[in-house]
């Protein structure tokens, strides 16, 4: 069941369903209800995404006032569909960044 959806930067639509939301939640302890919206945000208006190491995308947003990102890893299927794979907190800048930059913000 599709619980939210986002747009990427490629314009695809992403969705995030109840299996992969109930992954989320109980493999990273660190998100909760609280982050549903920052993780469809961060999909839609990144900082910047990253290019995965099996087709996928890291769209990763800075936390307000903090020194950790949200990364959302997904899929995009086709030029219409994808969806979420995963989300989770890091502060560990160098080993995200060190990523082939597909697309920056600034």
């Amino acid at each position: 069941m599709i619980i939210g959806e986002a747009t990427s930067i490629n314009r695809v639509k992403i969705r995030l369903t109840t299996e992969q939301w109930k992954h989320i939640t109980y493999s990273h302890k660190e998100i909760d209800a609280e982050n549903f919206s920052e993780i469809l945000g961060v999909i839609g208006n990144p900082n910047a995404v990253l290019k995965g190491d099996k087709g996928e995308f890291l769209a990763v947003g800075r936390k307000s006032r903090s020194k950790y990102w949200l990364v959302v890893i997904y899929k995009e299927q086709t030029k219409a569909d994808g969806f979420v794979i995963t989300a989770y907190y890091t502060s560990d800048v160098n080993w995200l960044f060190r990523r082939k930059i597909i697309w920056n913000k600034k």
